[in-house]
């Protein structure tokens, strides 16, 4: 009993992934999710304690073993997998080496990558990580009665990326969020294929292709936030779909900037947009929103479009430098921009 507890001290210290240390954050937090995801219930923060006792003693007596297995079986490899999760830490999945290079790794990397994104800095996605850390689980081996292949876990990935982007931008209420989580769970564990699992319906996904197009994501910043992954994702594949995924520096700083400045003077863009209505309209949206490597000054971001365009054609991201090759912006190429946007969130998630 004293080796567990010893054990479990040094998983609670601070976080040290090459070391086995995760933080007693993570471990507390693994154990919510693993707890909520068996039971099928929201653990509140008033009832945290019962909620794990009531994991424990299930498990112990439908699997018949001592806590200390439930330790080593249950509370660890999930403290872990959340943590190289939340931590970006992919390459420590026990599955990696697996598939590292070819093609369905690149896609599950990419699709881990925006799901990290948004649910580390959007409050709104926070349960889908009960989902995300079972698939981990699965993955790895700790969970189910075989290891998911990698194409198996792309696929049920692809689910939760849509299930995430609605949950970011329809902005359900937490008992409809958590509900759609449990029936995904339901899915993967009566072992449903990846394909047949819907994680949202039709008229869900129209609700959502309405807010892409209608949501004011500059206004806010948890709508900046959802942008920036968003957009992250999008240039992402495109350079992937042209053998450049290298190009783009994960872990480093971007920001994301107006292309018609939120304030912007007659003199710069009167001629462009010469209707305040119109330009109000659609000042935050998705359509004028780009990433850039570095953040502009107050003075670069209401210079005329055709001094941004310099700034631009100097940017990794491809939607930026596609940007560069506009002669003017105005409503008319706002809106395709956007409408290539859209088309393109199509093609990654089938929306």
């Amino acid at each position: 009993m004293y080796k567990t507890f010893d054990a479990w001290d040094k998983l609670a210290s601070i976080s040290d992934l090459e070391n086995g240390s995760v933080g007693r954050s993570t471990v507390s937090d693994a154990c919510f999710l693993r707890a909520a995801a068996d039971m099928r219930r929201k653990v509140r923060k008033s009832e945290q304690v019962y909620a794990l006792e009531r994991w424990l003693r299930a498990d112990v007596i439908k699997n018949k073993h001592e806590g200390h297995i439930f330790y080593l079986k249950k509370v660890l490899p999930a403290s872990l997998s959340l943590a190289q999760y939340r931590e970006g830490e992919f390459e420590l999945f026990g599955f990696y080496a697996r598939g590292k290079g070819n093609k369905v790794w690149k896609s599950i990397d990419m699709r881990l990558k925006f799901l990290r994104e948004m649910t580390n800095n959007v409050s709104a996605t926070k349960e889908a990580e009960m989902i995300i850390l079972e698939l981990l689980l699965r993955a790895g081996g700790s969970e189910g009665s075989k290891p998911l292949t990698l194409t198996e876990l792309d696929g049920y990935l692809h689910g939760v990326e849509q299930l995430v982007m609605w949950m970011a931008l329809t902005k359900p209420p937490a008992a409809q969020r958590f509900a759609k989580c449990f029936d995904f769970l339901d899915a993967i564990r009566s072992e449903e294929k990846a394909s047949a699992v819907s994680a949202i319906y039709q008229e869900d996904k129209s609700s959502l292709r309405e807010a892409l197009v209608v949501s004011e994501f500059g206004s806010t910043t948890a709508g900046k936030k959802v942008a920036i992954a968003i957009l992250k994702r999008l240039n992402a594949y495109v350079l992937a779909q042209h053998g450049n995924a290298d190009l783009m520096d994960d872990k480093g700083i971007v920001h994301l900037e107006s292309i018609l400045p939120v304030t912007a003077s007659n003199k710069a863009w009167g001629k462009d947009w010469p209707d305040e209505e119109e330009r109000e309209k659609w000042v935050n949206r998705l359509g004028n929103l780009a990433l850039v490597t570095n953040k502009a000054t107050a003075r670069e971001r209401r210079l005329p479009f055709s001094a941004k365009k310099e700034r631009f054609q100097n940017e990794v991201f491809p939607l930026t430098l596609g940007l560069a090759e506009m002669d003017v912006w105005n409503s008319n190429n706002l809106v395709k921009h956007l409408a290539s946007t859209v088309a393109l969130i199509d093609s990654i998630w089938g929306l």
